[in-house]
């Protein structure tokens, strides 16, 4: 009976390549068969098992996304060390859109252009990250975990850097945590101008005797707080 390992994980450089190739080749020293399944654009572990990705006329995307009705073949490639090999290349990273094509065709009211034109302006994103949406440049989770940076510079820069590195959810959502301190620090900063200015120009603050303490208390202890970074 054949059994099926799956090995997945959104982000890059956790060795889903190494882990998958080993496990298989271990395996197969144990007798058994064992099919490797490509399935990343990427196609690292078509490279690790040495084939040229760019090369291939047929790989794993003309299963997933069969020409007309022809009775269709898998390109295995059999016995690379022990192994057989279902490849990949960069033409997978088109299945997603042409299978999603596929879907609404056979729906029929619906294009995926009138989709993205007529019905994802429902959404409440802003103006930059519904036009990359629109144009498919980017994934509506990805899209959804961007629209949360309010800084319009900000998100415009890491909406670019997710484009252009084809980053991960989880990688984008790591960068958004290390965008908080910062913009904190920011605001707080902004924050503490404002209240000088305004702490100049208030007339009451320096003339009334009560507030005037206040003041010195506040001021002793932000001197303190100064005085304890040296």
């Amino acid at each position: 009976m054949s059994k099926i390992i799956a090995l997945f994980n959104q982000a890059g450089g956790v060795a889903k390549t190494t882990l998958t190739m080993n496990l298989g080749y271990h395996l197969s020293t144990r007798q058994h068969r064992v099919l490797l399944v490509d399935i990343d654009p990427q196609a690292s572990l078509t490279s690790f098992m040495g084939i040229e990705p760019s090369e291939l006329e047929t790989t794993i995307y003309d299963a997933l996304v069969p020409k007309d009705d022809e009775q269709f073949v898998l390109p295995i490639d059999k016995n690379l060390h022990g192994m057989d090999l279902l490849p990949s290349n960069i033409e997978l990273a088109n299945a997603e859109q042409q299978l999603i094509e596929d879907v609404f065709a056979s729906v029929g009211r619906l294009s995926v252009e009138s989709f993205r034109t007529h019905r994802l302006p429902l959404l409440n994103l802003p103006e930059d990250i519904l036009s990359a949406l629109r144009s498919g440049q980017i994934e509506y989770t990805k899209a959804k975990a961007i629209a949360r940076v309010k800084d319009e510079e900000t998100r415009k820069q890491l909406l670019e850097e997710a484009i252009g590195n084809s980053l991960s959810l989880s990688q984008i959502r790591e960068l958004i945590k290390e965008l908080k301190p910062a913009k904190q620090q920011e605001e707080l900063r902004t924050r503490f101008d404002t209240t000088y200015k305004q702490a100049k120009k208030a007339k009451k603050l320096w003339s009334d005797a009560k507030k005037r303490k206040q003041l010195e208390s506040l001021l002793a202890k932000l001197e303190k707080l100064i005085a304890e970074e040296k």
